[in-house]
């Protein structure tokens, strides 16, 4: 999904992950957020940008949820037939500024 999430005018690009071939907690399932350093080139955010949450993404969405200027993300994990009786987890991410998310 690309997004300004940094307020640069530059869309930015969150890269959701997963599949039923990992399981729960795998860190290849964590949803990847790129910063667009203005042309068009992206570089993976550093380490803590966003929790590695290890779930399987399966929707995402983006909007001023809280009403501070700023672009926030909600990840709704997939389900997986593996762990039919676990509940898969569903995260907010709060914009607060520059590059961190709570």
């Amino acid at each position: 999904m690309f997004l300004d999430v940094t307020g640069h005018g530059h869309p930015d690009l969150l890269i959701a992950a997963g599949g039923v071939a990992q399981p729960a907690g795998d860190r290849s399932s964590t949803t990847a957020f790129n910063l667009n350093d203005g042309h068009g080139r992206f570089t993976l955010a550093p380490e803590g940008t966003l929790p590695a949450d290890g779930e399987s993404t399966g929707a995402v969405a983006a909007a001023d949820f809280d009403g501070n200027g700023r672009i926030g993300v909600f990840v709704g994990a997939g389900s997986c037939l593996a762990v039919i009786r676990r509940r898969p987890a569903a995260s907010s991410y709060r914009n607060v500024g520059g590059n961190l998310w709570t």
